[in-house]
């Protein structure tokens, strides 16, 4: 499978080399757009990159990008044209930010695409139908004119658009396209992006673009959904794990979220934290496993399954919260730790995450037949307190109503768990 990968980046340049020998391990071209507004001091290492790759590391004309505007489609686009220039057939591209970071082995990714072969990677929704975005404006991106940077100038973008919305304005799009619209992050074959760069060239597209905000996840959404003839080829979702909270802001991931990242059903993870120097180097090692030593070390079915449901997300850990970080494995129970910034503990207990309650009944009746293990039921639920283990003499089953568990849920919690593990 040959492959290709674009990387955005404007900071963190010694994170950004470490991205790209993970992704060159797998015998691929990494093309990087490093913002040119950003700090030069990555330069030298990127140009020792470039040197020591064997012609697989190339860095594109940079471009002064700012949030929301054309400017970072521009960059994706210089990055496109210095694959075309190698002249070269890719089967795939993908496009990653400086921030991402991969989750599965690269032969793994292989086999993926290879089953896959012709199906496009990328969220692609129906931008008047169907409500992506979680907070603010969705169809005014490229329904109005905009001459103003949001965040540079709230109150003149703000104006403009409602002085355009009073005088009725709508734009439409060129060529009679339907606007779409999704994540960013995609990965494409090498046909459908050689199509979009031939139509990019067109000046009207470009006009159009220029005045439309937050055309990054709007411009591919859009073309892709024009150019491919067999819609069933869409898959409508992308490789990467990624979530927003209620405020449209990007959750990020640290040191002890490993374990949640290599078992979802994604090749790819944003966003890590710049100081997840652990994370990022236990994934180097998934990076370059086979596919039979990294299916055996999480032991979970994905295979022929792989995204075939949605990234599960779990609570992000930050300085101060209480987390724990590992996972139940076929042949065992591992020990977990519960971290705190000041010490770690280290107790026999795990939390089992799911939505299902049915499977979550029977996982919980089945760990209960251990006798050195204690299964609670939903401690948090919005009616009820589900500590006793019925059946089972000596456990921990001490009583709370839901008024006394939410007047201190951190002591609650921490009582419960220290409390069975000292038990066990």
């Amino acid at each position: 499978m040959k492959k290709a990968f674009i990387i955005l980046a404007h900071d963190h340049p010694e994170i950004v080399c470490q991205l790209a020998n993970s992704l060159l391990a797998g015998d691929s071209h990494v093309v990087l757009h490093y913002d040119k507004s950003a700090d030069a001091a990555g330069q030298s290492q990127f140009e020792k990159l470039v040197d020591t790759s064997g012609g697989r590391f190339h860095i594109a004309e940079p471009v002064g990008v700012r949030w929301g505007e054309w400017s970072i489609v521009r960059a994706t686009l210089n990055a496109i044209d210095v694959l075309c220039e190698l002249g070269k057939s890719f089967d795939y591209v993908s496009l990653l930010s400086g921030s991402c970071y991969v989750s599965k082995p690269m032969a793994l990714m292989d086999e993926y695409l290879a089953r896959n072969q012709g199906v496009e990677f990328i969220e692609s929704y129906d931008g008047e139908n169907h409500r992506w975005i979680i907070e603010g404006s969705q169809s005014e991106r490229w329904r109005l004119y905009h001459w103003f940077n949001w965040k540079a100038t709230p109150r003149l973008y703000s104006f403009a658009t409602r002085m355009q919305k009073w005088f009725g304005v709508r734009r439409g799009l060129p060529h009679g396209m339907t606007p779409r619209i999704g994540s960013q992050w995609w990965t494409l074959t090498w046909s459908t992006l050689v199509t979009i760069i031939e139509m990019s060239r067109d000046g009207a597209l470009d006009k159009y673009y220029r005045r439309t905000w937050i055309p990054d996840e709007h411009f591919f959404q859009t073309l892709v959904y024009h150019v491919v003839a067999d819609k069933a080829r869409i898959k409508n979702h992308n490789l990467m794990q990624y979530s927003f909270d209620d405020y449209g802001k990007p959750r990020v991931f640290y040191n002890d979220n490993y374990c949640n990242l290599v078992a979802s059903s994604r090749f790819f993870c944003r966003k890590i934290a710049p100081s997840a120097d652990a994370l990022r180097e236990n994934l180097d090692c998934v990076a370059n496993m086979a596919s039979t030593t990294f299916l055996a070390h999480i032991n979970t079915p994905l295979g022929d399954n792989l995204l075939s449901s949605e990234p599960v997300m779990h609570p992000i850990s930050r300085p101060g919260v209480y987390c724990f970080t590992d996972v139940i494995l076929k042949d065992g129970l591992r020990r977990a730790k519960l971290e705190r910034p000041d010490k770690q503990v280290a107790i026999n207990y795990f939390v089992v995450i799911c939505r299902n309650l049915s499977v979550l009944g029977e996982v919980r009746e089945l760990i209960n037949q251990h006798d050195k293990l204690c299964c609670h039921g939903r401690l948090f639920a919005s009616d009820r307190v589900e500590l006793e283990v019925s059946g089972i003499a000596g456990r921990h089953c001490e009583s709370y109503s839901v008024e006394q568990r939410d007047a201190d849920q951190l002591g609650f919690f921490l009582k419960s768990a220290w409390k069975n593990a000292t038990a066990s």
